[in-house]
């Protein structure tokens, strides 16, 4: 930043470089292919002289259409126009032009134009938050003034690291086959981090980076135990195989009962003996060396109250910059996330809509898998076999629409057991005998596989431990 006068040194003009805009026009004049190298680093609405943006912005037009832009073709576009009026009419798009003594630092150009776009817009996002500090409006709480800073500031961020433009073929068919290599080399044929179940990840070959894996069961099922098995799978995998930190948002369950559950699974004390204290004295020993595998581990426990898809989403960013990156996010469950502001009035399709759509682009924007679990509609418990399908989906058709995965989670012990107090003493038997077969027995049923095979796969469940494991027989 640079003093604009020595009188009143209070006030300081916003970043900007006139002289490389000034610079990356005239380059753009003398040889429109200059275009094709600039136009994926910076955008009109960056330039810090209004009109160079406008004229950038119709060289683009004007090149689109087929045709030359030079100071002639320019003409049509600014006849009679204030902003280049003010900047010397139409003689200036000549001088540009005669500015232009090289097109080899194009790039170069651009990204200083771009940076000091992203430092004025900072500046007015940090005003603009310290105004709403000073300021409040009726019901607006720190938590949403610190979510919408971020959420701005963020967008600026996208706007920095814009796209490096469409992949050639040669570069995505080299990246195909590299990771293809690296999961033939690994003999697991992994593509993405694994659940922690065999057969499963035989089925899925990993739940891949930047996916909507949705999983879905009713009420009892388990889906909150599977989905903190997977969180602890995903925390003990290597980077090198995709593991790494996890992020929960637990919008159910506390984070007390969650790590009860992490602490079962690793300890093999049933998680509600740790919770009521119902233990034995040499439990503890066991404990604390379960507590010593878990401490170390990356996975991130976050409680909030009925957060919008939004505030998810930044919860998720500074988790990832504060570990590097994030592996994974869970979501239990979507139908805790709270519509955002404009959409609170709007309908329950419409808020699923908003809620799946964006923790679609979060997963893309991560870069990770992210794992939303759903509540399947009260339909299901109506019929003789209650075996879930895609219908069953709650709410809207978006959330198998928007989902790469979709697993349903069925266990029938939980409707056998359901059934006891009606079994009359002649079925008593035949009751007794069904249970036996599906006890301790739960499917999981991928129905939505974007890429990969559908299929079932039958686990063991352990109700004391609340955790999964492959059929061993």
């Amino acid at each position: 930043m640079t003093w604009t006068s020595d009188s009143d040194p209070t006030f300081r003009s916003a970043p900007h470089n006139e002289e490389a805009e000034v610079a990356l026009l005239g380059a753009l004049l003398l040889n429109n292919a200059v275009l094709d190298h600039v136009a994926d680093i910076i955008a009109p609405e960056q330039f810090y002289v209004t009109v160079h943006g406008r004229i950038f912005e119709a060289v683009q037009k004007i090149v689109a259409q087929g045709r030359v832009a030079d100071p002639f073709t320019l003409k049509a576009f600014f006849a009679d126009d204030d902003d280049l009026t003010e900047v010397g009419g139409p003689g200036y798009l000549a001088k540009l032009l005669a500015s232009a003594a090289t097109t080899i630092n194009v790039n170069d150009y651009a990204r200083a134009i771009r940076d000091d776009w992203a430092r004025r817009e900072v500046i007015v996002a940090a005003e603009d938050a310290a105004e709403r500090a000073y300021h409040p409006e009726v019901g607006e709480s720190p938590e949403d003034l610190i979510t919408e800073t971020e959420a701005a500031l963020f967008s600026i961020m996208a706007g920095v690291g814009r796209s490096s433009g469409p992949a050639s073929m040669p570069s995505l068919t080299t990246k195909v086959i590299r990771d293809a290599e690296t999961a033939f080399k690994d003999g697991s044929q992994m593509i993405g981090v694994g659940t922690g179940i065999a057969s499963l990840d035989g089925l899925l070959r990993g739940l891949r980076p930047g996916r909507l894996c949705v999983l879905a069961a009713r009420p009892g099922m388990g889906k909150s135990a599977l989905a903190t098995q997977i969180a602890l799978a995903c925390a003990t995998t290597s980077p090198e195989q995709h593991g790494g930190a996890v992020l929960f948002e637990s919008l159910e369950m506390p984070d007390s009962e969650l790590t009860a559950r992490l602490l079962a699974m690793k300890s093999g004390i049933p998680s509600y003996q740790i919770e009521t204290g119902a233990l034995q004295a040499s439990d503890f020993e066991t404990m604390v060396r379960a507590k010593a595998e878990l401490d170390p581990l990356p996975i991130i426990i976050d409680e909030p109250f009925r957060p919008t898809v939004a505030q998810i989403h930044s919860r998720a960013r500074r988790a990832a910059r504060k570990h590097g990156r994030l592996a994974m996010l869970i979501v239990d469950h979507i139908g805790l996330v709270s519509p955002s502001p404009d959409l609170r009035k709007a309908n329950r399709v419409h808020q699923i809509e908003e809620t799946t759509g964006t923790l679609k682009a979060m997963a893309k924007d991560l870069n990770c898998p992210v794992i939303a679990l759903s509540q399947l509609s009260r339909d299901v418990e109506r019929r003789d076999d209650k075996r879930p399908n895609k219908a069953d989906l709650r709410d809207s058709g978006s959330i198998e629409q928007d989902a790469d995965l979709v697993i349903f989670l069925y266990r029938e012990e939980y409707y056998k057991r359901r059934q006891a107090h009606a079994v009359g003493s002649k079925q008593y038997d035949t009751w007794l005998n069904e249970l036996r077969d599906c006890e301790g027995r739960a499917e999981l049923i991928v129905a939505k596989h974007r890429g990969g095979p559908e299929g079932e796969r039958i686990v063991n469940f352990n109700a004391s431990l609340m955790c999964f494991s492959d059929d061993e027989s």
